[in-house]
């Protein structure tokens, strides 16, 4: 068994990567589980989805500067034990909403300023993560493979975690999400403790670097001059589906709840196959061949999903978002990861997280707002309008300066 998944995903010759990955996929499950009950308890709240906006903006507003100021300041030799502290406060924040939850004191404001202070502090896990993984590799050849098998294990617990969500806030109630997300993160936690203390990465002249050395080597790249604003436009048009969920699901067919885990499962499906195929295939040249016409597709499918009126094509919609989504992103932060210098790659990782996870905030509060004024069907429309606007200004302008 060992030797065929080897063979199938040879990133997983690297003694680290199995352990890392058993709790990425522990901790992400928990954490979908977190945000879905969230969403769902200010929904019954409020049935208001400018007010999940709200929600989703101060879980992901930190995006906006955070990364990119606390990326270029990660060192390799510290990594493990910054990952440990900041999991470390996750944990604290999640059984304070269990706590809540139990005592039955979660209002919105509580939950609005508890979801503040765990934004700032998954603003600071997402680039300490990815570095660690990254840093962990002996062999730099397989980073490729190791982004997306990354990518893989966040998709299964974005595919499992929202119906899981679903399922216990219908039965349980709160309670039963955030115990799922505490779990998560002790898994995660003992996962990190148990990697030696010490790596063998490759040799570099320097481990500190300026946000001006960041975007020096993005201004000079072509690969990322390109994509680089296009990971803003998923994450402004695209990813903020998550917002809109809610309000089509009772909007259109009837139940928030049930919709809700079924929709975001779709999209983690299709996220999932998506990155399961980047990890099994591991053909570069194809991938930059997709990466050519996926963001168009999910301009497609938005669309597909504003116009049908079936939940299961509805549910087709956001497999090919979730696609979509997952392996244009993916593709780009790997190649990006690849081609940038070793010195180079805590910034990096920095200003994927900012281009892409910096929208995502603004994205939920606008689509949000957007919902409650025309309604959920037409903001899917504008952000479908919006994204096929990006493509064609980006394209655009790469041929001005080529």
């Amino acid at each position: 068994m060992t030797s065929f998944l080897t063979r199938a995903f040879p990133v997983f010759a690297e003694p680290l990567v199995g352990r890392f990955l058993g709790g990425q996929l522990a901790s992400n499950l928990g954490h979908w589980t977190l945000n879905i009950t969230l969403t769902l308890l200010l929904w019954d709240q409020t049935h208001s989805a400018s007010i999940i906006g709200v929600l989703n903006f101060l879980l992901q507003g930190p995006m906006l500067f955070v990364p990119m100021l606390v990326g270029p300041r990660l060192q390799l030799s510290t990594i493990r034990a910054t990952t440990l502290w900041i999991l470390s406060c996750s944990l604290g924040i999640s059984l304070v909403f269990l706590l809540g939850a139990i005592a039955g004191t979660l209002s919105v404001l509580s939950i609005f300023l508890l979801a503040g202070l765990l934004g700032f502090v998954l603003a600071l896990e997402w680039p300490a993560r990815q570095l660690l993984l990254t840093s962990s590799l002996r062999d730099r050849s397989l980073l490729v493979d190791a982004v997306a098998m990354n990518s893989l294990v966040f998709n299964v617990g974005r595919m499992a975690g929202p119906a899981v969500a679903a399922v216990l806030f219908a039965r349980y109630g709160a309670i039963a999400g955030f115990t799922c997300s505490v779990a998560g993160l002790l898994i995660m936690l003992a996962a990190i403790q148990s990697l030696p203390k010490s790596r063998s990465v490759e040799a570099t002249p320097r481990e500190h670097t300026s946000i001006r050395d960041v975007f020096q080597f993005a201004e000079h790249d072509e690969f990322a001059r390109r994509y680089v604003p296009m990971l803003a436009c998923f994450g402004l048009f695209v990813s903020s589906y998550q917002t809109i969920i809610p309000a089509l699901a009772a909007s259109e067919f009837g139940s928030a709840s049930r919709y809700t885990g079924v929709f975001s499962a779709c999209a983690g499906a299709g996220a999932l196959f998506s990155a399961l195929a980047l990890a099994s295939l591991r053909n570069s040249r194809t991938d930059r061949n997709a990466l050519s016409w996926t963001p168009w597709l999910s301009a497609a499918a938005l669309f597909a999903v504003a116009a049908s009126r079936n939940a299961m094509l509805s549910g087709a919609g956001f497999f090919l978002i979730g696609m979509a989504l997952s392996y244009s992103v993916t593709v780009i932060n790997s190649t990006l990861q690849r081609r940038c210098p070793i010195h180079l790659r805590g910034g990096v990782v920095g200003l994927y997280c900012l281009a892409l996870l910096g929208g995502m905030p603004l994205g939920h509060l606008l689509m949000g707002f957007i919902a409650n004024w025309l309604g959920a069907k037409q903001t899917l429309c504008a952000m479908c309008a919006a994204m096929l606007l990006s493509l064609w200004i980006i394209r655009a302008s790469m041929r001005q300066v080529g």
